[in-house]
């Protein structure tokens, strides 16, 4: 594949959906260009604002929350995963809406206490405790809640 051709696959990929950097530079990497061509195409995607990673860690992180139920810690994570700058990512997270966040976890919580056919409330906080920590929500937090479903 050609640089051109490579080019402009990227761009159409990245003005369909929201791509991490370093997704891009797999996929292109993955097409057979050198080192020295890939970092040129992810440049000219930069400049031409086809790549973002600030834009990628907000839609990601307010995707995951809203649609996944994730919490703050697992969608930290993945980003981390995915190679996003720090300043990009404290600033998805700093974005997330607390108010929406707290109802998110609190609306799971209770969907999976109705799930939970334990009479040992001890029992039941430890599970509702493991499913929302799987989730990636933080651990105070949790304890808060929890409580209150209980």
């Amino acid at each position: 594949m050609t640089k051109d051709e490579a080019l402009g696959k990227a761009m159409k990929l990245c003005s369909v959906k929201e791509y991490a950097t370093s997704d891009i530079v797999q996929k292109i990497t993955d097409w057979g260009l050198d080192e020295e061509s890939v970092n040129q195409l992810i440049n000219i995607l930069h400049e031409d604002k086809f790549l973002d990673d600030f834009r990628f860690a907000r839609f990601f992180a307010n995707d995951k929350l809203r649609f996944n139920k994730w919490g703050k810690l697992k969608i930290k994570y993945m980003l981390q995963q995915k190679n996003v700058s720090r300043e990009a990512l404290s600033e998805a997270l700093e974005q997330i809406n607390e108010r929406e966040y707290a109802e998110i976890i609190t609306n799971e919580l209770v969907k999976k206490r109705k799930s939970i056919k334990d009479a040992d409330s001890y029992k039941v906080k430890a599970k509702l405790f493991q499913f929302a920590a799987g989730r990636g929500f933080e651990a105070d937090l949790i304890y808060k809640l929890i409580d209150k479903v209980m």
